[in-house]
């Protein structure tokens, strides 16, 4: 999947919300529900990359080695593809 680098104040992300909200969540027939990742992933758009910034804050400095050691085996992949990878 390619996901695109976009945030969430830019006119690419707000015409896709717009989009998601006229094709999914308006019709009649659609149950209304509250939308997360998997939903905008599916038009392009990662939703985590802010939590993965976070982590990375946190985590790739944290006190506690082992938890430094397995953010470190993680990071490359979660920068690559996303958390919804």
């Amino acid at each position: 999947m390619d996901y695109r680098k976009i945030t969430c104040d830019s006119d690419e992300f707000n015409d896709a919300v717009i989009t998601i909200k006229n094709n999914v969540l308006s019709k009649n027939n659609m149950p209304k529900l509250i939308v997360g990742t998997g939903l905008s992933a599916s038009y392009g758009i990662p939703g985590m990359w802010k939590l993965s910034k976070e982590l990375k804050s946190k985590l790739g400095v944290h006190k506690d080695d082992e938890i430094k050691k397995a953010w470190i085996r993680r990071e490359k992949d979660i920068n690559d593809n996303g958390l919804e990878e």
